[in-house]
């Protein structure tokens, strides 16, 4: 008689053993199932001017993604209070972000609807931003060139995790790459 374990039956602990050991974005899935309800009271607790409940509830996920890559059993501490740290950590960073973004210059952070907007400035003359963000697409490589090519396109988040087969975490964390790299050349220029 065959034995077959669901990933349902699995603890986070053993999930993320797993997914270190294979990298399969089932048993990462399966981790944000698990963990929705923790990430969601985390996210309920902050106020971040320029995030909605739904894009804390993304960026909880990417620090899942970040704590099931650095869990370390033999510590001696479950997989859920890493995951706690990180995601606090997270929405920490962001809140003192936002707020000394507003305090000092009145701007907020860079969105991707602005670096959208960028991109799809068109003038007559000299685009300037258009040859910028060819050259930041152009530097990128993997995935995150074609999740940015895919949201440039005029795709959501949504339709470009469909599109690629990964989760809206993935698409969160690359269009966070995409972000990193569109920065570094802005202060570069």
């Amino acid at each position: 008689m065959e034995c077959t374990v669901k990933l349902q039956d699995l603890t986070n602990e053993e999930l993320v053993a797993e997914y270190q050991k294979t990298h399969s974005e089932e048993y990462l899935k399966m981790l944000m199932i698990n963990n929705k309800g923790l990430i969601f009271i985390l996210a309920s607790n902050y106020s971040i001017p320029a995030y909605d409940l739904e894009d804390l509830m993304e960026e909880g996920y990417i620090a899942l993604w970040k704590a099931a890559d650095n869990y370390d059993p033999s510590r001696g501490y479950a997989f859920t209070s890493l995951l706690r740290g990180f995601v606090q950590q997270t929405y920490n960073r962001l809140y003192t972000n936002a707020h000394r973004a507003k305090r000092g210059s009145g701007e907020m952070p860079l969105s991707w609807e602005e670096l959208e907007d960028i991109n799809k400035e068109q003038s007559y003359t000299d685009d300037h931003a258009a040859l910028a963000m060819e050259e930041i697409i152009g530097a990128l490589t993997g995935a995150t060139k074609s999740v940015a090519a895919l949201l440039i396109g005029g795709l959501s988040k949504g339709e470009v995790a469909k599109a690629l087969g990964i989760t809206a975490a993935s698409v969160s964390y690359h269009v966070k790459k995409i972000q990193k790299a569109y920065i570094a050349y802005r202060e570069a220029v």
